[in-house]
C-alpha cells in the first residue's frame, strides 16, 4: 500500500490508510481524477448444500478497489487517524542488524513516513532512524 500511496502522490499524514469506495450516504466522494489500488482478499469457505455433504474448503479471491483517505473529499473526521507523537527515545543502532541488512545486498533508501518495498526502484524505503518507533 505504501508504494501505491507514493505512486499516487499521497505522502501526508495517514498515507498508509486505505478506505473502500466511499459511501454516498456519508456525502463523500473520490476526488475527480484519483486512481484506486487493487487489494485482493484471500480466504476459504465450506459450502453446505445438504446435511450429508462432506466438508470441503474452497479457496476464493475477492478484489476491492481502495483509496487513500487523502483522495476522498468530505470524508468524516472519524476516518482520519489523529497525529501520533514521535517517540522520545531514539531507536538503538545495532551493528549486527546493520551487517545482516548490508549482506542481503538489498538497496535501502531512508526517507518518507512508512517502511515499505518499492517495486519500481527495487528498493526498501525506511523512515529516518529518528522517526522510528
Amino acid at each position: 500500500m505504501c508504494g501505491e500511496t507514493r505512486k499516487h502522490g499521497s505522502e501526508g499524514r495517514g498515507s498508509g490508510d486505505a478506505a473502500p469506495l466511499p459511501d454516498q450516504d456519508l456525502g463523500c466522494q473520490v476526488r475527480k481524477g484519483e486512481k484506486g489500488s487493487l487489494v485482493v482478499q484471500y480466504g476459504t469457505f465450506t459450502p453446505r448444500e445438504r446435511e450429508d455433504d462432506d466438508e470441503r474448503a474452497l479457496p476464493y479471491l475477492k478484489g476491492y478497489t481502495v483509496f487513500n483517505v487523502e483522495q476522498i473529499e468530505n470524508l468524516p473526521d472519524r476516518f482520519h487517524r489523529p497525529v501520533e507523537e514521535l517517540p522520545a527515545m531514539a531507536v538503538p543502532h545495532l551493528e549486527t542488524v546493520e551487517t545482516f541488512v548490508r549482506n542481503t545486498g538489498a538497496a535501502v533508501t531512508c526517507g518518507g513516513t512508512t517502511a515499505c518495498y518499492r517495486r519500481a526502484p527495487d528498493d526498501i524505503l525506511m523512515p529516518e532512524r529518528g522517526t522510528l518507533r
